[in-house]
């Protein structure tokens, strides 16, 4: 409150700065500040009454975004990967892990068939602070997964009747392929 004198001159030399979020005091004092005019100094005719600042930086939002992940058939495998949205000057996300239906994700998992969500687990803000310089949002992502495709044929045999009971197991993939891993089994019976 108050007014400088016509012709007088206020100047503060005082500052405050920060990087981080957060709230930094910003302190004003006599050896910060003068006040002049053609005269010179005239600092002590005036009854001055010194009131801090507050610098104030607020957090930015960042948004961790799992990239879309296209739909793939059963013995396919995912590759998930992750855009940070809005990441400021020379930040950076690093050690980002993901679940896959709340599992941890391995990139060695077939995932049967049906609809499946990929989701960020953790994550590590670079950004001079613990990360607290964000407000961080994730996004997960789904993918379905289509079930794979083969033909088992039954084996087949011809003989000639001989009095006797004949019988026929068996069979095998004509088209298509297992995943690595599974195994086929096949029983049936002649009817």
């Amino acid at each position: 409150s108050g007014s400088l004198v016509e012709g007088d001159t206020l100047a503060v030399t005082g500052s405050i700065s920060g990087r981080n979020a957060g709230s930094y005091d910003y302190v004003l004092n006599a050896d910060g500040i003068t006040i002049t005019n053609s005269n010179g100094d005239v600092e002590s005719n005036y009854a001055i009454t010194f009131v801090d600042g507050k610098l104030d930086i607020a957090k930015a939002n960042l948004t961790l975004k799992v990239n879309d992940q296209s739909d793939i058939t059963y013995g396919d495998k995912i590759n998930p990967g992750y855009t940070a949205e809005t990441l400021l000057g020379s930040d950076t996300v690093s050690n980002v892990t993901f679940t896959v239906d709340g599992n941890d994700y391995n990139a060695d998992t077939y995932y049967g068939n049906g609809n499946h969500t990929i989701a960020i687990k953790e994550y590590t803000v670079n950004d001079g602070n613990n990360g607290g310089n964000y407000n961080v949002t994730l996004e997960s992502d789904g993918f379905s997964v289509a079930q794979r495709a083969i033909t088992i044929t039954a084996n087949s045999s011809s003989v000639t009747y001989n009095g006797a009971d004949q019988s026929l197991t068996g069979g095998t993939i004509t088209s298509g392929s297992l995943v690595d891993g599974d195994t086929l089994d096949v029983t049936g019976i002649i009817s």
